[in-house]
């Protein structure tokens, strides 16, 4: 079982593996890490994989504006965090739909970002340029509404990682069209 502790991370309160409850923070390979006295299970603690849709149509970029904590009203790129058990193409189409209410066809892989300390810990966000089926959006239940921003207005992004992955996505963008 782990708990929050005061500094934002999580401590184990016993082992996965054996049950005991004499858990000890201890060097292994160059990091403090969790080890379990009694069987000598590490615990490493990784990063949370999530992704992100990019469509950029006459220099407009697609957002959404959050209905969920952290910022709720804010604006961010859509996407989420993976499931168990998907490819990062599946976890994009799904968080896509489940956001936007419209399915996408991930084309190709534009950037990948890291956030480290943020709101959910570490996260590494992969983001995906993509195709949409149609324009017709319903935002989603975590989503209060859905549309395209010209980069040169956009609005505060909730996620420092977002704005650079945008800024990326248009670098990119530009350059295939030159």
């Amino acid at each position: 079982m782990t708990v929050l502790n005061k500094s934002g991370s999580y401590d184990l309160n016993y082992c996965a593996q054996c049950g005991s409850d004499k858990i000890e923070r201890k060097e292994v390979d160059g990091r403090q890490r969790a080890v379990c006295l009694s069987c000598g299970r590490v615990f490493y603690r990784n990063p949370i994989p999530s992704v992100v849709g990019i469509s950029i149509i006459n220099d407009k970029i697609l957002l959404v504006k959050r209905g969920v904590e952290p910022d709720i009203g804010s604006w961010c790129l859509p996407g989420g965090f993976m499931e168990l058990g998907e490819t990062t193409e599946e976890a994009v189409k799904r968080e896509l739909f489940e956001e936007t209410g419209v399915k996408v066809k991930p084309v190709e892989i534009i950037t990948i970002d890291t956030t480290i300390g943020g709101f959910y810990g570490d996260v590494v966000v992969i983001a995906y340029g993509i195709e949409l089926e149609s324009k017709n959006f319903i935002p989603g239940d975590d989503a209060l509404d859905v549309q395209y921003f010209l980069y040169d207005n956009l609005p505060r992004l909730t996620f420092h990682s977002h704005r650079l992955i945008v800024d990326r996505a248009f670098e990119k963008s530009n350059a295939k069209n030159k």
